[in-house]
Order: structure tokens, then sequence, then C-alpha cells
């Protein structure tokens, strides 16, 4: 499998954002300058970083430019549970919805060294109040991440662990090329054996 999912990121993050953005309405530079003011590139993240867990004080939109990102939870036992995966070009915020301060039960990690934006919560609200471009790009990651989470209810609705995998396999490529084993153990709460069996008694 490759695990290497990203070339090392050297362009200007804001400039991915407003690349992808524009390939679904058409904007000016006055979007850029938004992006510019509030869309604030992190250094370099590590893989194993915490990005946010609940109870902190600020909310943020983490956009992935490069790398990857999970919603993950512990449970009593310590193991680890992997709720949501953002990829490239793919978000996780720290609120349930724009327009409540409710936050996610959720932390956020970097499963890889990544490449982010993180746009506070009210200004990509207030933006959305005062351009449509924004409801665009709201829109956007919003039904990204709604087509993730219908994929993942199905995954979680097949019993048997083995079967889970499979359909992973098959269906979820992407994902499954730049997850390694355990984090798709994590992710389809199945364990290594049933990974195992899955592919038929192969290692990778």
């Amino acid at each position: 499998m490759n695990m290497d999912i990203n070339l090392p990121f050297s362009g200007d993050p804001n400039a991915f954002l407003y690349a992808y953005w524009g390939k679904y309405c058409a904007l000016d530079d006055t979007n850029m300058e938004w992006l510019r003011a509030h869309a604030y590139p992190l250094p370099k993240i590590q893989a194993g970083d915490m990005l946010f867990k609940p109870g902190d004080l600020r909310n943020y939109v983490y956009f992935v430019v490069e790398g990857l990102l999970a919603a993950a939870v512990w449970d009593e036992t310590g193991r680890r549970h992997l709720l949501r995966l953002a990829p490239a070009k793919f978000s996780l915020m720290t609120t349930q919805s724009l327009y409540t301060n409710k936050q996610v039960n959720f932390n956020i990690v970097a499963l890889r060294d990544s490449v982010l934006l993180r746009i506070p919560v009210t200004s990509l609200r207030d933006y959305k109040e005062q351009r449509m471009e924004a409801s665009v790009l709201i829109h956007v990651l919003r039904e990204k991440k709604l087509k993730q989470l219908t994929m993942y209810s199905y995954l979680m609705s097949i019993k048997n662990e083995v079967e889970r995998y499979r359909f992973f396999e098959t269906h979820c490529k992407e994902l499954h090329k730049i997850t390694t084993q355990q984090e798709q153990a994590d992710y389809l709460n199945i364990s290594l054996m049933s990974i195992y069996r899955g592919r038929g008694g192969k290692s990778r």
C-alpha cells in the first residue's frame, strides 16, 4: 500500500483552497483577501499532534491541504476509535454546526504530517451571511462530510467484521489506500484478524 498520500507541499495553502473553492463558483480578489485575513496556515503539523479536544476554548474549521486528520475517541479500555477521516480537501469542525457553540464530542488528531488552514467558526459563519460564495464553500465541504458519514453508517450496519472490511476495501478505495491496517481497524471497529481474513490471509 502506498502510505505516502501526498508529496511534500511547498505552495501557498490559501491559494490551494482558493483554487479548490473556485471550481464550484466564480471568485474574485475579495475572496482571496478574506482567506488571507481569516484562514491561518498552521505550521507543519506532525503525525500524532492533537489539534482539538472537547473543552478547548476556541472553535475552528480545519481544512486539510495535505495530510490526514481524524475524529478520534478512546474508550474505557484505551482503544482508539476513528469516527471520521479527513484527507486533503476535507475539513473537520470543532462545533456541531456553524450556528451553535456546542462542541463535537471527539478529538481531532493528525494521522500524518499535515498542512492545514485554520478558520475561526465565527468568521466563516459571518462570511456566509455576507457572501454567496461562502455558502457554496460550506455546502461543498458539508456534502463531502455527509457522503462519508452515510457510507460510515452503512459500514457499521454490516454485522460481520470480515464482510465489513471487504465492503470498505471495495467501495472506499481512496480511504483504504491512504490508511494503515490499524487505522482501518480503528475506523471500522474490527480486529486486525478480521482484516487478515478479509484479505484472504494476506498481510501487506
